[in-house]
Order: C-alpha cells, then structure tokens, then sequence
C-alpha cells in the first residue's frame, strides 16, 4: 500500500475545512487512514476520542475551546487509523497558521507566520503498532507534500515509541527535522501516606527539607499557610493572588507561564467547571509567595503553572509548596485519590529529587519542500547546530547553569 500514489490520493483534502476528509483506498481493506476535518466528521469517532484521551491537552472539550479562542487556527486535522471497521488510533491535531519561533536559547532569532499542521501533545490516542505508525507518517508526508500546509509539527513524541521510529525514518531527508528537540519528562507515583513519601526520599533531601522549612516558619512567624483552589467561585481570587506573582517570573518576561488574559480565565473557567482544577497558593504573612497550578485528570494531576517571589528565593518557597501539595495528594480519600503526578516537561532540580519516573520526548517537525517550508527548515537547523554548540561549550566550562540563571534574572527585571 502506498499512500502517495496518485490513485490513492485521488479525493485529497483541500485546504479549506468544508471540503469532505481525505481517505486513502487500501488495496486488501486492512488499514485506512483518513483525515476528518471539521467537527461533524469527527462525529463518529468522538465517543472513541472521549474513551482513549488520556491528557487534558487533547481532552476533546479542551481542544474546541482552545480551537474558538486562538485566531490563528483553522479547523481541526485529526488522523483516524482502521483496521478493517475498528478504529486503532486517533492522532489529533489542528491546522493553524501560528508564527513559528526560533530560538537560540532563550533568544527569539525568527519568528515566521506559516501554515502549520499541529499534532498535539499527548493527541496520540488508542495504539499503534510500527506498521500502522509508519502508514500513518506517509499518509502526513503525502498531505504535505500535497501542500495542506509548509510543515507538520509533533509535539513531544515519547522517544523510543512507534510514532518516534517513523518520523526518524519515513520522510526523505529534505523533509526530516534534523534539531529535533529533546526534552526529558518526569512523574511521581503517589504513595500511600505522607510517611510513605518521605520515606521515599534520601536522607539528604528529608534533612534540607525539614531544615528549609523549619527556616521558612521562624522567618514568618509561623504565618504561612497554603490555600487550595478548585471551584469557579474561587477564580477571583486565584487570578488576583496568583498574578501578582507571576508578573515577577522570568517566564512572564519570555511572554509564557501564568498570565491574566482572556484565554487564561477561560481556560480557568473550564477546568473548574469540569472538576478538574487543583491550585496551590503559597501565603506568606498573608501576602501571596508561591504557586501551583495543575489539572486533575484521570486520577492524574498534570503540573501546567508554578512560580515564586523571587524576594523569598533563599526560603525555597516553590519547593515548599510543592511538597505540601504532595502531601495533600497522599491524603486524599481512596475514592478521589490522584495517584501521579506528571511534573511536565523539563528537568528542574525539585523533579529530579522527587520524580519516581523519567523519560524523554522529542519534538520535531515534517517540512514541505516549498519555500516556506524549505526557509523554516534552514533556519531551524542553523539555530539549531549553534545553540547546541554552545550549549556544550558552556558545559565543558561548567558555565551552563550561571548562564541560565543570569538570563533568568535579566529577563524576569524587564
């Protein structure tokens, strides 16, 4: 089966949304990949979506919101994998037209418009084993190369899986992501009593632990308490305490992280409607330090916003307050429990000392061959091969880290 041949492509997708989706013609029935892009298509195969999502960020309620709210996006891109009449995977994604950023760094060199076919992180639902994966892949490369749109982005692809294999080794070597990016990723396994947690922890951990907050305590005369947030009567106050902190961040400087907009309250608004969010504000003297932010989702929370007041960095606030929380998770009834924690992308120091489990997932791209996406993939590769470089420069001279804190600092004071 080969989903480039002409026959096969014979009723492509158009690039507007109200054109019927695109089916390749299997020639022995055994696997069919369509593309379903527009809402009423997908309506038969979301009772599948809504069984196989896994990760709020392709929850099917979250992706129409976000899909509503961001005018760069077009209309939805999902991949549908049969095998005969059963329906294996799902690989949800959206086509939008986002400027692209490129970076050294922390240092934005480019930042083109294009059209881009975003497949979402965590939106590979069901299974897929290598022969379906690699079918999948050429059915991407043949819309491509199609011109559905310049390029075709996976975001953080679990090395190693299915999926990963086919993207390094199905497209051709002008349409392959050469800089893909590597992050790793990691999670706690909750335990069963706060005990049980600590005891889970080493020796020196438990120790500057107790001594930081024993320090944190004394520094404000025992006026520090944590607040939980979970209800839309709540939303208020969370955005009022919690802003107020992350106007301070470095993220806030890069134009990421926590930020009181319109998307923001309404994502908010969403999650506690659904039951789903789970804030921690940190109180210090009754003036807002620290933060968490995550979404409650299949006995799962997912960590999405965190930050401190960088006046109290020497208390270790953040650490602080996410420990509490995982105590508040290892107290919960068995009814309601959570039992992970999926600390999100990025390897910070509080993930490695509390993380149970760790992996890493590769972000890359599938680019057309025509301009635009010929430009996107120089560019992506130059700043690519020097960020590296320099990177590992850095390191030799033991530099990486002072840097990375300095930019932080200059960043977080603009």
């Amino acid at each position: 089966m080969s989903v480039s041949d002409p026959a096969i492509a014979a009723t492509r997708m158009q690039a507007s949304a109200n054109v019927a989706p695109y089916t390749n013609m299997p020639e022995n029935g055994a696997r069919t990949i369509s593309i379903l892009n527009t809402w009423s298509s997908l309506q038969g195969v979301s009772q599948r979506w809504r069984e196989w999502q896994q990760n709020p960020n392709a929850d099917i309620e979250f992706v129409k919101f976000i899909m509503e709210i961001r005018p760069e996006c077009e209309h939805p891109y999902v991949m549908c994998v049969q095998h005969g009449n059963e329906t294996e995977a799902l690989l949800i994604g959206r086509l939008e037209h986002p400027r692209v950023s490129i970076r050294v760094g922390y240092l934005q060199v480019a930042q083109p418009e294009l059209r881009v076919i975003s497949f979402l992180y965590g939106g590979l639902l069901g299974t897929l084993n290598q022969e379906s994966s690699d079918a999948l892949v050429r059915a991407i490369v043949d819309r491509i190369a199609h011109r559905d749109a310049d390029a075709a982005f996976f975001s953080h692809v679990r090395q190693g899986s299915p999926l990963a294999l086919s993207l390094q080794s199905i497209p051709g070597i002008f349409r392959r992501d050469t800089v893909s990016t590597v992050q790793p990723h990691r999670s706690l396994r909750i335990p069963q009593s706060v005990d049980a947690f600590y005891a889970g922890l080493s020796t020196k951990v438990r120790k500057n632990q107790k001594w930081q907050a024993k320090k944190l305590l004394e520094s404000f005369a025992q006026r520090v308490e944590v607040r939980c947030y979970t209800k839309v009567g709540d939303l208020g106050t969370l955005f009022r305490d919690v802003d107020q902190i992350a106007s301070t961040t470095y993220q806030r400087g890069l134009g990421v992280g926590f930020a009181d907009t319109p998307e923001m309250r309404g994502r908010m608004q969403l999650a506690a409607r659904k039951g789903w969010l789970q804030a921690f504000v940190l109180y210090l003297a009754d003036k807002p330090g620290a933060f968490w932010i995550g979404t409650r989702y299949r006995n799962c929370f997912f960590s999405d916003f965190m930050g401190y007041d960088a006046t109290n960095a020497k208390y270790s606030p953040g650490m602080y307050l996410v420990v509490k929380g995982i105590e508040h998770f290892c107290e919960e009834s068995e009814s309601e429990r959570i039992a992970e924690i999926d600390f999100g992308l990025g390897d910070a120091q509080y993930k490695q000392v509390l993380g149970t489990d760790a992996w890493l997932e590769e972000s890359s791209y599938i680019y057309s061959l025509n301009l635009r996406g010929a430009v996107l993939n120089l560019s992506r590769t130059i700043t690519g091969v020097v960020d590296k470089g320099a990177r590992g420069f850095l390191r030799k001279l033991n530099l990486e880290a002072a840097i990375k804190t300095g930019w932080r600092k200059r960043v977080a004071q603009r």
